[in-house]
């Protein structure tokens, strides 16, 4: 099953505004206060280029944004209305410099800040957006937005989940209703490896949040990585209950039923998915996977083909082709052209390294085969790719090394049927 990352939020300047909108008639003019029909003119104009941008609607939410900075020049909010137009047209240079416009306006105040970071770490500039976010903290300590974006940058452009987890304690701490941050907690904790913490973040999460699939997702990844599979399961039952349609959660399902060895319902989702969605290269590879598992080789081979059609560098089913072929001893010039790319994209998959191996030995080229099984269990040992090994060294007639596979094989797994078999052939 795939890791799916929290996905920070970096683009839409519009939450900045939409949050800052409730301050609309808030903010004074830091001149003479307008009058009460000025002041109903400057909102009337500025929630309906609010509503239009709601819309997507951007002439009507520039004009808009435009007549309520008119009425009142010295109000940020039209302002970065206005940059928010000019960012969806795809126009960053102008929605910053309208941002930095705002900030002269309104000097020292926190929506154009808050803007600024969001834009900065939308474009790139990280370590600049990062420093804005530390100055708005320090300017509003009880900031919970700017604490949230911030971790979501050392969360996901940084990779330092650890430096996240305090900010979004500390966001919790003043929102604790806030599902977003307890989310991205959750994954934050997950990446650490903290399964306990995560799985009571991602549990109050979707309490939070009874609608939203996302934490149920997050949560079958982390009961797969706690070799939990049957919960993951659960998990991801309740996620497309919420969402029926949701290809990925269909897709995820399917892989986490290969995992509880039962290919024939994962098939049944991979196909559901496909259905809904025929070009998705996951569900079309789980697919090749579950028939594989029901030892529809013919049918699987078709299904990886289909794959590398859309994706010709796709590592499992270019080393899962190799593999099929190898075991019917056809094809098999082909199957290693197969089994070579694959190694050579995936230098350190053990598995890739291990049918490159049993490409060789079906091609009668059993020194490389040895040599290839070798590297494959240095790094990555399983117990089929131990009997594989001493597969090999028979055939070679090496019985102590063949002996000494199955023995490392019956360690990892003392009742692998083929491990049993290989260490009686050697007695």
């Amino acid at each position: 099953m795939r890791w799916l990352p929290h996905r920070i939020r970096l683009a839409a300047l519009v939450f900045c505004i939409c949050a800052a909108g409730s301050q609309a008639s808030a903010q004074p003019p830091p001149a003479a206060a307008l009058d009460a029909a000025a002041m109903r003119q400057f909102t009337s104009q500025y929630e309906a280029g609010l509503a239009a941008l709601n819309q997507n609607q951007l002439a009507e939410a520039a004009a808009a944004f435009q007549a309520a900075s008119a009425a009142q020049p010295t109000n940020t909010l039209p302002i970065l209305g206005l940059a928010d137009v000019a960012w969806r047209r795809g126009q960053p240079d102008v929605a910053e410099t309208e941002i930095r416009r705002a900030m002269q306006v309104g000097w020292g105040t926190i929506p154009p800040l808050h803007a600024l970071a969001r834009l900065l770490a939308a474009t790139g500039r990280v370590d600049h957006a990062i420093n804005i976010y530390r100055e708005i903290i320090a300017l509003d300590p009880e900031t919970v937005s700017a604490r949230i974006d911030l971790a979501d940058i050392l969360h996901g452009a940084r990779q330092d989940p650890g430096a996240a987890v305090p900010l979004y304690r500390e966001a919790l701490a003043r929102a604790s209703n806030h599902a977003g941050a307890r989310y991205a907690l959750g994954n934050a904790l997950l990446r650490l490896g903290r399964f306990d913490e995560a799985r009571a973040e991602l549990r109050t999460a979707t309490e939070a949040s009874p609608g939203n699939p996302l934490p149920l997702q997050s949560l079958a990844v982390l009961e797969m990585r706690a070799n939990q599979p049957a919960a993951a399961l659960v998990a991801l039952d309740r996620a497309l209950a919420m969402r029926p349609q949701s290809v990925e959660i269909m897709v995820e399902r399917g892989g986490v039923l290969l995992v509880l060895g039962r290919p024939e319902p994962a098939l049944a989702a991979f196909r559901t998915a496909l259905s809904s969605a025929p070009d998705a290269i996951s569900a079309r590879l789980g697919s090749g996977q579950a028939l594989q598992a029901l030892n529809r080789k013919a049918e699987a081979d078709q299904a990886y083909a289909a794959v590398l059609q859309r994706d010709a560098g796709n590592v499992i089913a270019l080393n899962n082709r190799a593999w099929l072929a190898a075991e019917d001893r056809r094809d098999l010039e082909q199957a290693e052209a197969w089994a070579t790319r694959a190694a050579a994209l995936a230098p350190g998959s053990g598995s890739v390294k291990a049918t490159l191996g049993w490409v060789y030995r079906a091609r009668g080229r059993l020194p490389e085969a040895a040599a290839a099984l070798e590297a494959a269990t240095a790094t990555d040992a399983t117990p089929d790719m131990l009997v594989m090994l001493g597969t090999v060294y028979l055939e070679q007639n090496r019985r102590a090394d063949a002996a000494n596979a199955a023995r490392r094989a019956l360690i990892l797994d003392p009742g692998h049927v083929a491990a049993r078999a290989l260490r009686n052939r050697t007695s």
